[in-house]
């Protein structure tokens, strides 16, 4: 059947010329971009071949940029084409490599590689799903076992790899395939081994390089880091007071919950000294800290409280698996208007490490207690000493490799409390066992991911008090008798930390927190029950 409109027919064939003739003349576009690129990233190649300064890295990165912005042109003329994608990786991975060359061979600590290669391992990925396959471009698989092992993925990388030598292609590729498939190894040998490690003093931000010959960038013998970090979070406190069970509210509470906001800035330097011993050497540490924690009730500000509280600790290393310490901490208690109590501890500690997955420790704890709020009586002063001893068993074990369910860590403490007031009712004694379970859940493998892990922990907390002195009355009959109070505290949080920072590792913290406290008395107007529930959001910086 012929058309009825020969002119219908005509503009029919000038409209598939014309739709050929742009599809080709995009085709020219896309090819000549992607050579363009490939020219670029070369001459970026060359010019990363001498960087000496800075400067001169960063005129080599700007190079390899351009580069990126060409192939970016390409992609926007074919979005399905996976070619570009692949090469922007490439650049990437190369721009993250300069980098990370130009800190170890000048001692440099520039940043950005990390970034780099999470881009590298997004862009190739990208161009695997758009079906770029290693039979047609052999060097796919190596850009990503490369980025894959550059943002810490390391059993995704040598899974990478493998297959790479499995498929039997780019036979011209494999000495640069088989130099990274050791290092790989090289890494995951090296984190299987940093494992059996122990270090009870804690470990340093880098590995010490003590001055020696073939030492590149020596560390000397002494580290330092500087953490910092703003909480702020919003709460509801059951009973603030907190107010015994059954009793009316005092004057001018019109109840005892209330919602409250919470502030807290938290601050930290370390010092780390490293001193031969052992088979890696021993390194001891020195920390000062500062904690600040402003609690803001909504409509009962008379119960806001500040509590801060500031540290000095020292841990020196006597072998591998021994240390000891000392502690000295100041708490001091106001609300918005008065100072309500001061605390000083002096603690000296010893810890043994038995391996590298269990630790215990032993400390005794000398506090002195000052209340600024003398009471009518003399007897009911509570200023004083205290005395503390401590037993701790921490015990962090490996589950898995992977990322769900890699560790859990458990954490049983026993201690034993006596008070001597210079009055006679705050005299006690107190037992005080608790235990902890801090599961990971997930633990990211790579830098890459927002999720970096989320943890479950678990605390339940029981405290003994018996009072020493015959000083509280009963109710029916009027004598008097000795107070004793039994706790109970349970407290569960769930913590979500995002978004991987080089200097902080960590940036945010999300914190779900739970907590129930149940006193339990002979006195029965000290009977409360205090549940209280936080979600906090945590700023490291």
């Amino acid at each position: 059947m012929k058309p009825s409109h020969p002119s219908a027919v005509v503009a029919m064939t000038i409209a598939l010329v014309l739709a050929n003739s742009i599809s080709a003349a995009r085709a020219r576009d896309y090819d000549e971009l992607i050579l363009n690129g490939r020219d670029e990233m070369q001459t970026a190649a060359d010019q990363a071949k001498s960087i000496e300064t800075r400067e001169e890295m960063q005129v080599v990165i700007k190079l390899y940029e351009q580069a990126a912005s060409t192939f970016r042109e390409a992609e926007q003329e074919d979005p399905n084409n996976p070619l570009a994608w692949f090469w922007r990786g490439v650049i990437y991975n190369r721009i993250g490599q300069v980098i990370k060359r130009f800190n170890k061979d000048k001692c440099k600590d520039e940043r950005g590689a990390p970034a780099a290669f999470c881009i590298a391992l997004d862009e190739i990925n990208h161009a695997k799903r758009l079906g770029m396959k290693p039979a047609k471009e052999p060097t796919l698989l190596i850009q990503l076992a490369f980025a894959q092992f550059n943002t810490g993925q390391l059993l995704e990388a040598k899974r990478t790899i493998d297959q790479f030598f499995s498929l039997g292609i780019g036979k011209e590729l494999v000495d640069q395939a088989k130099q990274l498939q050791d290092e790989i190894g090289k890494n995951i040998e090296a984190v299987k081994k940093e494992k059996k490690k122990v270090y009870i003093c804690g470990n340093a931000p880098k590995p010490f390089l003590t001055p020696a010959p073939g030492a590149s960038c020596p560390t000397g013998t002494i580290q330092s880091q500087y953490l910092k970090s703003i909480t702020t979070g919003f709460g509801y406190n059951g009973n603030v007071i907190p107010l015994g069970n059954g009793l009316p509210l005092p004057p001018g509470f019109p109840h005892k919950d209330a919602f409250f906001e919470e502030s807290t800035l938290n601050l930290e330097a370390d010092w780390f000294f490293y001193h031969p011993g052992g088979s890696h050497g021993l390194v001891d540490k020195l920390a000062a800290t500062y904690l600040g924690i402003h609690d803001a009730y909504i409509d009962l500000s008379a119960v806001n409280t500040l509590i801060q509280t500031g540290g000095l600790s020292y841990c020196h290393c006597f072998s591998e698996n021994t240390c000891g310490g000392f502690q000295v901490k100041d708490a001091w208690l106001r609300s918005d208007t008065k100072n309500l109590s001061n605390i000083l501890t002096l603690q000296p500690n010893v810890s043994y490490a038995e391996s590298p997955e269990l630790t215990t420790k032993l400390s005794y704890s000398a506090i002195r207690y000052d209340y600024s709020m003398t009471p009518k009586q003399a007897l009911a002063i509570l200023d004083g000493f205290g005395h503390q001893l401590a037993t701790e068993q921490t015990w962090a074990h490996s589950i898995s490799e992977g990322v769900w369910s890699p560790d859990v860590t458990i954490t049983a403490k026993y201690l034993h409390q006596w008070f001597v007031t210079e009055g006679i009712v705050g005299d006690k004694q107190r037992d005080d066992p608790f235990v902890k379970v801090d599961w990971c859940i997930f633990k990211a493998d790579g830098v890459c991911a927002m999720l970096r892990s989320v943890n479950l922990a678990a605390l339940y907390e029981f405290r003994h008090e018996q009072y020493e002195n015959v000083t509280f009355p009963a109710l029916k009959n009027g004598t008097k008798l000795k107070r004793r109070d039994d706790t109970h505290i349970v407290d569960v949080a769930l913590t979500l930390k995002l978004l991987y920072d080089e200097q902080v590792t960590n940036r945010l913290e999300v914190v779900l927190d739970y907590q129930s406290n149940i006193n339990d008395s002979n006195i029965a107007t000290n009977e409360y029950e205090q549940p209280r529930f936080m979600a906090s959001l945590k700023v490291n910086f």
